[in-house]
């Protein structure tokens, strides 16, 4: 029969498993779709550089429309507008998932440290070296955690 600590550690190990899969999942998912993304951001940049100019309601912006296209010609308007969309979206990404990993490192160290506390209370008050008031915490907290 497997003791509280045991059921605890095992919990623990198959909660950080299915974490990390769902991160690899989140990151694999998005990463496909940057292609489409990149294609859809191309189409609109395009637009936009037409309407700049050609359209009536955007000659405001522009004071001599063929200096603009000579300074900047359509193809690397669109190559640059989806260009910084994507290096964008791969931060972004990148960002969500360091959250996402230390959200559930955190979890796991705290859960890692009940199991601890309730295998060996007396170790996991010896391992506490910042005070003896924190050993007590851990091991109050987690025990009442668990146990109750």
């Amino acid at each position: 029969m497997a003791t509280s600590a045991e059921k605890l550690f095992s919990e623990t190990f198959g909660r950080n498993l299915n974490t990390w899969s769902t991160v690899g999942t989140f990151r694999q998912t998005l990463q496909a779709g940057l292609v489409g993304g990149a294609e859809a951001k191309a189409r609109q940049a395009a637009e936009l550089y037409d309407l700049l100019t050609t359209s009536p309601e955007y000659s405001v912006l522009l004071t001599n429309v063929d200096d603009f296209r000579k300074a900047l010609p359509k193809d690397e308007f669109v190559g640059l507008s989806a260009k910084q969309s994507m290096e964008t979206t791969i931060n972004s990404l990148d960002a969500a998932t360091i959250l996402f990993a230390h959200s559930m490192v955190d979890g796991a160290a705290f859960d890692y440290c009940r199991v601890t506390a309730l295998h060996a209370p007396q170790d996991s008050q010896a391992d506490d070296r910042t005070s003896e008031k924190n050993a007590c915490l851990v091991s109050r907290c987690c025990g009442q955690a668990v146990r109750g």
